[in-house]
């Protein structure tokens, strides 16, 4: 969980208090059914067939689960990059002056759950002091499953407003991108910035959202 800064009259957090509320109120029996399709849904798309590599992040509170899309992936010989967030930190440079630098986000391989520590916001993530950290290659297909709070049908997307997967997805656009959620997770529209980045597939447990076909 990303925390972030919001002016008063942002739209988003109303946006994002209203579907965490939709989604804590759902009993934990429905959501480990709904887990149990969206995984069928993730797993059937061309892109995860093609992936040799999946970049996954571990869930967390209400959030549709990611531990057995995680060990799918390993049964499936793919190897899984979980990410580490790095904060944003002030640079200060030679003439004396200083500048911020934004958040950074870095993926690292992991081979078993057990593997994974609590760290930021106790966020289940690698330790990127022992963990071999993803370097993207065109000859090996990739996807990228994106956490958020609230998703449209056209890939539109809102998390936690610090923008690290937007800033890691610009700089990677020929990863194919993926959401998993629950469909009381979808609205009409989600207000998007210029540099906020579209998702190509959302899966609920009802559907496969095939927005890059819109």
């Amino acid at each position: 969980m990303i925390s972030c800064e919001n002016k008063p009259d942002d739209p988003r957090q109303a946006l994002r208090a209203r579907i965490r509320a939709r989604r804590d109120a759902l009993s934990s029996a429905d959501r480990a059914a709904f887990d149990e399709k969206i995984l069928l849904h993730i797993s059937s798309l061309s892109s995860w067939k093609n992936a040799d590599s999946i970049l996954l992040y571990m869930s967390m509170g209400s959030e549709a689960g990611t531990e057995e899309i995680f060990r799918a992936a390993l049964r499936e010989k793919k190897k899984v990059y979980c990410p580490v967030s790095f904060p944003r930190r002030v640079i200060t440079e030679e003439n004396g002056g200083q500048r911020k630098e934004a958040g950074v986000m870095e993926f690292f391989r992991v081979q078993h759950p057990e593997e994974l520590r609590s760290g930021r916001h106790g966020i289940r993530e690698p330790d990127p002091n022992t963990a071999v950290p993803y370097r993207y290659d065109s000859s090996g297909a990739a996807l990228i499953i994106v956490p958020g709070i609230a998703f449209d049908l056209h890939g539109g997307r809102i998390g936690w407003g610090g923008g690290y997967y937007d800033r890691f997805l610009a700089l990677h656009p020929d990863i194919p991108t993926a959401a998993i959620a629950y469909e009381c997770q979808l609205v009409q529209a989600v207000p998007m910035d210029s540099h906020d980045v579209r998702l190509r597939a959302i899966c609920t447990e009802r559907r496969i959202i095939r927005t890059d076909l819109l």
